[in-house]
């Protein structure tokens, strides 16, 4: 995580929203649960810490509490997602990157057809988001 936060730090190719409160992390928490989704895992929830919300020109890591629908998370899960183990984190023009619970693996799902493309350990989560934002 410490090289994608350096990447990030020093890009200007990026959208970064402020840090994460504490108090949004537990609202969100608490939003996901409520609309039977499936809770953030620790590693997204560690970036959100530092950037609460990131956007590319064609990828998009979801934020917590964001005005914008496109990148709050509970509000964008709500509208596109109907697994109660998985939760969207991001996404680009082809891809959603998605958090297994069960398998506690991270996925890159198509958004045609649905597929599992790759996947990701959770030690891997530099990789999985390197993939969506495409760097």
């Amino acid at each position: 995580m410490k090289n994608l936060l350096k990447l990030l730090e020093n890009s200007t190719d990026f959208q970064k929203k402020p840090p994460l409160t504490p108090k949004d992390a537990i609202l969100a928490q608490k939003d996901l649960t409520q609309a039977g989704l499936s809770i953030l895992p620790d590693e997204f929830m560690s970036l959100l810490k530092i950037h609460n919300g990131l956007r590319s020109e064609d990828g998009t890591v979801l934020g917590i509490h964001l005005r914008d629908d496109l990148l709050d998370i509970v509000t964008f899960n709500k509208h596109h997602n109907a697994s109660l183990h998985r939760i969207i984190l991001g996404y680009d023009t082809f891809n959603y990157l998605v958090f297994d619970s069960q398998q506690r693996k991270y996925l890159l799902i198509d958004r045609t057809d649905g597929f599992q493309t790759d996947e990701f350990l959770s030690d891997e989560i530099e990789s999985a988001f390197c993939s969506i934002l495409h760097i």
